[in-house]
């Protein structure tokens, strides 16, 4: 599957609509709680963010993109494990409610600035994470779905100028949910390292997914 997706990836059909309702509808239901972005609970959520730490555990101050930010959770971990840093924190949402919602609760002060769209704001940035944003497919196919997130993860690289990182749930599983993308680790980092080079899987964590990280020059 990875190399004839990887020869002909198209312009996507994705409703982005879809995406938007579906995480607008969750912060409605469950508010100010992991579960208002779909997390089943806190010390996963967390757990998930320290996966993307050695990206710029090296770094005195950089510039970050959360993208599908949310309620701007990872803000929020970043200014308590990360003090002594200097960060510019982008949060990126197609939910109108998330940002409305992180605008509200965490402001746009300090270095923090919330945006619908990365096509917002001209500027690269140093690191990009995307937490839990591939994480559902909600009712397109497999294959639409992988070839949303390469193209989506292409365009994250880009954007970047020190490297970015994302999850996905792992295909290595007991039983599998219909709205949820499952991706085989080692077909994913075989066609990641092929176009990228200095790419890192984290399959150690006791969740049912792993994460990517891809550098653009490297470990420092």
């Amino acid at each position: 599957m990875i190399q004839s997706l990887s020869i002909f990836i198209s312009e996507m059909t994705i409703n982005l609509s879809t995406i938007s309702k579906y995480y607008s509808d969750k912060l409605k239901t469950y508010g100010d709680s992991p579960k208002g972005v779909d997390w089943k609970n806190k010390e996963s959520q967390i757990l998930r963010f320290r996966m993307f730490d050695s990206l710029f555990v090296n770094d005195k101050a950089f510039s970050i993109m959360d993208y599908g930010c949310g309620k701007g959770d990872y803000s929020v971990y970043l200014g308590k494990e990360f003090k002594t840093k200097k960060i510019n924190y982008y949060g990126v949402d197609i939910s109108e409610s998330m940002i409305d919602f992180c605008k509200k609760k965490i402001g746009e002060d300090n270095g923090h600035h919330f945006y619908k769209s990365e096509q917002d704001f001209k500027i690269k940035i140093d690191y990009i994470i995307a937490s839990g944003t591939f994480t559902v497919k909600h009712g397109f196919t497999q294959k639409e779905w992988y070839k949303y997130v390469i193209k989506e993860i292409d365009k994250l690289y880009k954007k970047s100028k020190k490297g970015i990182g994302f999850n996905v749930m792992t295909s290595y599983v007991d039983f599998k949910e219909s709205h949820l993308f499952y991706m085989d680790p080692s077909e994913m980092l075989r066609f990641l390292i092929k176009k990228y080079r200095y790419v890192d899987i984290i399959h150690s964590y006791p969740l049912y997914e792993y994460t990517i990280l891809i550098r653009k020059n490297g470990m420092d």
